[in-house]
């Protein structure tokens, strides 16, 4: 700021940014000789910022000889210069198939002044200028744009880089960089996707195969244990049933002697034969078995009135009873079927 051809020589300076104090940084007044008019030069220094665009910078001289100040003003956009931000984004965002387009948008923001140059690139090698909007200016005094590019996805571009290049004032050029993504369709790729599409099905196989032997395995383990609990049950009942014996004289058998006694049905017994003959048994044999049930020993004597002993105790066949008729205990539940192969006597009890 100066001031020419004044007298005399006393004189103020103030600096003012939108209404608010800077300090000067220099302050001259010549000719230091008397009795001459005078000049005074005043220099301030600002740091300029993106908000500046609509700052003012004033200069403001107090002189005697004045009825008020003199002022001078500048406007800071005059000199302030804002670099864009650029950003290049595609749509649609993801890979397209082959004869897809695609656009690209370049988006220029927060630039001052307005005077810009957009143009695209691809892969380094310039294209077609696109369409671009107008310059429009922002609540803060900046101003932005768009500029848009279509892209055809062709196989051999597939990955090309399409760039988007901003020239703004004198300033360094800023770019931005966006990638063409392409569904690759080379056989290579495609025999890739297929192997693992098998490897998958393969996985899947594999898991249901070990399920259902899994299940298999469960169920005969499941049938193994019922038969095995059937025996057990089995061989239970057969114990229970040889619980009772019936000696049968083999020389009584064989002789067809008989005994008249009356014929009651509900009286008939009848008991699965065992023929394996066994070892006589000890008197100590007997006396274990009759803690556990009842005996009866059939001698198969005959109408003479003195009963003849047994001949020969070895020749005693023993045979399973049910001693429902022969005992006063409590009844006990009926004797488990018998196989097929069993052979069944009838015995007849007669009552006194």
């Amino acid at each position: 700021c100066s001031a020419e051809e004044f007298f005399p020589r006393d004189i103020k300076v103030k600096w003012l940014k939108n209404s608010n104090p800077v300090p000067a940084e220099s302050f001259h007044i010549t000719p230091e000789v008397s009795n001459s008019p005078y000049h005074m030069s005043s220099t301030v220094q600002v740091n300029l910022s993106e908000a500046d665009v609509r700052s003012e910078l004033t200069c403001e001289v107090h002189h005697p000889t004045l009825a008020a100040p003199l002022t001078k003003t500048f406007a800071l956009r005059q000199v302030l210069r804002v670099p864009p931000i650029v950003s290049v984004v595609a749509a649609p965002s993801g890979a397209v198939e082959v004869n897809e387009t695609v656009n690209f948008t370049c988006r220029v923001r927060g630039f001052y002044p307005q005077a810009v140059t957009v143009s695209w690139l691809e892969n380094g090698t310039g294209m077609n200028a696109g369409s671009s909007t107008q310059p429009t200016e922002t609540s803060r005094g900046l101003f932005e744009l768009n500029s848009t590019v279509t892209v055809r996805a062709e196989e051999e571009k597939r990955g090309s880089k399409i760039t988007c290049l901003v020239v703004h004032e004198d300033q360094k050029p800023i770019s931005d960089t966006a990638i063409l993504r392409v569904i690759a369709t080379t056989p290579g790729e495609n025999e890739g996707l297929i192997g693992d599409s098998k490897s998958l099905i393969y996985v899947a196989v594999g898991v249901v195969c070990t399920v259902l032997a899994l299940l298999v395995i469960a169920i005969l383990y499941l049938i193994r244990t019922k038969q095995s609990k059937g025996e057990d049950k089995g061989t239970t009942c057969g114990a229970w049933g040889a619980a009772a014996e019936i000696g049968l004289h083999e020389p009584e058998k064989s002789s067809g002697t008989t005994t008249t006694q009356e014929s009651d049905p509900n009286n008939l017994t009848y008991a699965d034969l065992n023929f394996t003959k066994e070892k006589k048994k000890s008197v100590r044999r007997i006396i274990e078995l009759s803690q556990q049930s009842e005996y009866a020993c059939i001698q198969g004597s005959n109408s003479s009135s003195s009963s003849q002993p047994a001949a020969n105790n070895d020749n005693l066949t023993y045979a399973d009873l049910d001693m429902v008729h022969l005992s006063k205990a409590p009844r006990r539940p009926p004797p488990c079927p018998e196989e097929s192969g069993s052979e069944y006597a009838s015995v007849q009890i007669q009552r006194q």
